[in-house]
């Protein structure tokens, strides 16, 4: 399972919260953490891939082959001012040819949701949708929209 999205959103967080259930905290990173996790009943390999621009080749070209599936972790008090950004990693994500083709799962995170300023979870799948249809990039009939969770 890859956690990814852009640079401050949480990532690293969700990481640690699901393999010890803490909440230290963390600053934003270049480097990934990694470790196995027993999720339901089930030992997962987890990695905490970082948002930086300068990384998102290693992430697209070698760390999404190993993905069977993704959470893409969003800044829910910031999201309305990066939108464009967010939505455009976003979009980046589900058209890479492994995850459309592949129907690898997509969930869309939204954390810091206790920030008076943040969106909800329904304002951000909202915000996300139309902002990805206003890129003209696709239509939401397209197969890659099938297995994306917000």
């Amino acid at each position: 399972m890859l956690i990814w999205g852009p640079s401050g959103a949480g990532k690293t967080a969700l990481f640690y919260r699901l393999r010890d259930n803490s909440f230290p905290k963390t600053i934003t990173s270049m480097a990934q953490n990694e470790d196995k996790m027993l999720i339901g009943n089930k030992k997962v390999s987890v990695i905490d891939f970082p948002g930086h621009q300068r990384l998102r080749s290693e992430l697209m070209t070698h760390q999404l082959r190993r993905a069977g599936k993704v959470i893409f972790v969003v800044d829910a008090s910031s999201l309305k001012h990066e939108l464009p950004r967010v939505a455009q990693q976003l979009y980046d994500l589900l058209t890479r040819s492994y995850i459309a083709e592949s129907a690898v799962p997509v969930v869309v995170a939204c954390n810091k949701t206790d920030d008076p300023t943040a969106v909800t979870p329904d304002a951000a799948r909202t915000l996300l949708e139309v902002e990805l249809y206003a890129f003209h990039y696709f239509s939401f009939n397209h197969s890659y929209m099938s297995h994306l969770t917000i």
